[in-house]
C-alpha cells in the first residue's frame, strides 16, 4: 500500500481557513469566524465602557 504524502496547501475540496495561525509547535486553524464570540465579547466590553463612563 502506498499513502500519499502529507502536503501543506489545503486540498481543493476544502475551503480556505478564516484564520491560521502557527506560532513554533502552536497551530490555530479556524475555518469560519467566530462571530458569536465577538458579539459576546463587544457587548461585554461596550457594558463595561458604559458603567466606567458613567461613574
Amino acid at each position: 500500500m502506498s499513502k500519499k504524502p502529507r502536503t501543506a496547501t489545503p486540498r481543493e475540496d476544502e475551503p480556505t481557513p478564516y484564520l491560521d495561525l502557527r506560532i513554533g509547535g502552536l497551530r490555530v486553524t479556524l475555518r469560519r469566524a467566530p462571530y458569536r464570540v465577538l458579539l459576546l465579547v463587544g457587548a461585554a466590553a461596550s457594558a463595561g465602557v458604559s458603567a466606567w463612563l458613567s461613574r
